[in-house]
């Protein structure tokens, strides 16, 4: 039908590089499958959804990349999907976050949390946490940040997660710093880059240039 024609377009378009007018023929076909309650086309639309979701945070979010998480979240929900309910809520809280909303990313990231534990999804559970302690700590609470960050250290460590640890303990280190805590900074970031280190992941550099720059502070 014309979803499914318009969807495809848009697919097209977007591998031609020609982003303006495939958000718009997928935008139109998400619309479509709404009105006709079409899962299949929504999940098509999703697929691409996740694809511009993961550019956007790259290049920053837009009007439309919000708008279109908004459309997935409510036909998620409209279908009864809650994990990628979950994720579009979430992917809308840090997109509020870098636009400067924090208070819709503050309520995003909570609904996406409680969906997430609904659903018994601990390695997302952990996700969410680090990114509602990032999101807390900007709104101006470390304390409350840091225990978002600790429960996803401990998440970590039931899961035997190395990557999802050492990422838990980067916002420690940062709730620990805006406390005024140096020492504990420098410790949970030193734990952070051994962790990196031993994955080999790209995120070393960036943690060992943070602990340099803590180490050169009181």
């Amino acid at each position: 039908g014309e979803g499914y024609a318009l969807g495809n377009l848009g697919m097209a378009q977007q591998h031609l590089g020609w982003h303006g007018e495939a958000d718009g023929n997928l935008v139109r076909s998400l619309a479509i499958a709404r009105e006709l309650a079409d899962r299949p086309v929504c999940e098509e639309a999703d697929i691409w959804y996740e694809r511009q979701g993961r550019h956007s945070r790259v290049l920053g979010p837009d009007h439309r990349t919000l708008n279109l998480a908004r459309q997935v979240a409510a036909m998620a929900r409209r279908f009864g999907d809650r994990l990628s309910e979950a994720n579009a809520l979430g992917d809308l809280g840090i997109m509020f976050r870098v636009l400067g909303d924090l208070w819709q990313a503050h309520d995003h990231l909570h609904q996406a949390l409680a969906i997430t534990r609904e659903l018994g999804n601990q390695p997302g559970e952990a996700d969410l946490l680090n990114e509602l302690g990032e999101t807390v700590r900007a709104m101006g609470d470390p304390t409350r940040a840091l225990g978002h960050h600790q429960v996803a250290v401990l998440l970590a460590d039931e899961l035997c997660d190395d990557y999802r640890r050492a990422c838990a303990l980067d916002g420690v280190a940062f709730c620990h710093q805006a406390r005024g805590e140096g020492e504990e900074a420098r410790a949970a970031w030193s734990r952070a880059l051994r962790l990196h280190e031993v994955l080999g992941t790209p995120e070393a550099s960036t943690i060992r240039e943070r602990l340099h720059a803590a180490s050169r502070s009181p």
